[in-house]
C-alpha cells in the first residue's frame, strides 16, 4: 500500500538514516521522545535532505496493532503505534489519527495532527 496522498511538504537534514513511510522528528531522526513533524516520502541517508509530507493523510508503516480511529504516536523506528496515555501530557506525543487498521509491518493512512 505504499501510495501517497500528497499534501504540503518540507525538507529537513537527516541526522541518521531515514526510512520512507515513517514519522520524522524536527531533529531529522526517528526519535520517539520528540513529536513528529511529518512522514518521510523516501529513504534518506544521514546528512541528506529528507522530503517530508507535513499535512494530510500520509501512508505510514505500523509498528504494532492499530485500530482505525486510534490516536497514534511513533516508536523508536518512526513507525506508527497506538498511543497509550495515563494523563493529558501524554498527548504531546500524538502524531495523528489512524484512518485504517494495521498490524506490525503493514501500512495505514494517518490523518496528521
Amino acid at each position: 500500500m505504499k501510495s501517497y496522498q500528497l499534501g504540503p511538504k518540507c525538507t529537513l537534514t537527516a541526522a541518521e538514516a531515514i526510512t520512507a513511510n515513517r514519522f520524522v522528528a524536527a531533529n531529522g531522526t526517528h526519535t520517539v521522545d520528540i513529536k513528529a513533524v511529518g512522514v518521510a516520502l523516501f529513504d534518506t541517508a544521514n546528512g541528506d535532505p529528507i522530503s517530508l509530507q507535513t499535512e494530510g493523510f500520509p501512508v505510514v508503516e505500523a509498528g504494532g496493532t492499530i485500530s482505525a480511529g486510534n490516536i497514534v504516536s511513533m516508536d523508536a523506528d518512526g513507525k506508527a503505534v497506538a498511543l497509550t496515555y495515563d494523563n493529558v501530557n501524554d498527548f504531546i506525543k500524538a502524531c495523528g489519527i489512524a484512518i485504517d487498521a494495521a498490524t506490525d509491518g503493514t501500512f495505514l493512512r494517518v490523518k496528521l495532527i
